[in-house]
């Protein structure tokens, strides 16, 4: 008898499709450094221009001289 044997996909398997899968929707990934009490509005932001690709960051204002920073 032919048996088909399948095997379950390894974690890098499907960290490699997932991957491809974002790729293929215009995704890139990036890495970065914040501080911990920004990380929430950071992560917040993040999910936002993933699912709206049309929306643009904004000038970031300190939060203790109230001034606006320009982004390069």
């Amino acid at each position: 008898m032919d048996e088909i044997l399948y095997h379950s996909k390894t974690s890098a398997e499907r960290q490699a499709k997932w991957r491809k899968r974002q790729k293929l929707e215009g995704l890139v990934q990036a890495h970065g450094w914040v501080h911990a009490h920004q990380l929430p509005a950071l992560l917040q932001l993040i999910e936002m221009l993933k699912l709206a690709p049309g929306l643009e960051v904004g000038s970031p204002r300190n939060t203790m001289s109230g001034r606006l920073h320009k982004l390069r």
